[in-house]
């Protein structure tokens, strides 16, 4: 079992910042919310390749890893 942060709280950082909180926090694996630079609220992914290598490096450079890619699309309109 993987027992993950949601660094949402901190989501000002950048991916090296987020890795870095959760492994001083303890955790060994993110579970990656809406973020506005890379998965935003109700619209498709926008990271490209630049911002996934960030994360990736970020994510060994911390010996973290990527437990969820939390999405959130709208489904219907009102």
């Amino acid at each position: 079992m993987k027992v993950a942060i949601d660094p949402f709280m901190v989501r000002d950082r950048g991916f090296d910042g987020i890795c870095r909180f959760a492994a001083d926090k303890g955790y060994r694996h993110i579970e990656l919310s809406i973020r506005d630079d890379f998965v935003p609220l109700f619209e498709g992914p926008r990271a490209g390749a630049g911002a996934i290598r960030a994360l990736k490096d970020a994510l060994a450079a911390h010996e973290v890893g990527l437990a969820n890619l939390w999405t959130v699309y709208r489904w219907a309109e009102p």
